[in-house]
């Protein structure tokens, strides 16, 4: 694994962001685990 350069949320209530920004984050979130959940370990 590697570090990539991009923003650190560290208030997981996103209070200083928008409704919209907030949905797009978390929906993303979702989707990266869901993908990361989905794939076989031992490949």
């Amino acid at each position: 694994m590697e570090f990539m350069n991009g923003r650190v949320l560290w208030d997981p209530s996103m209070a200083d962001s928008s409704k919209e920004e907030a949905l797009g984050v978390y929906s993303s979130m979702k989707n990266t685990l869901a993908k990361l959940h989905s794939g076989d370990p031992s490949k």
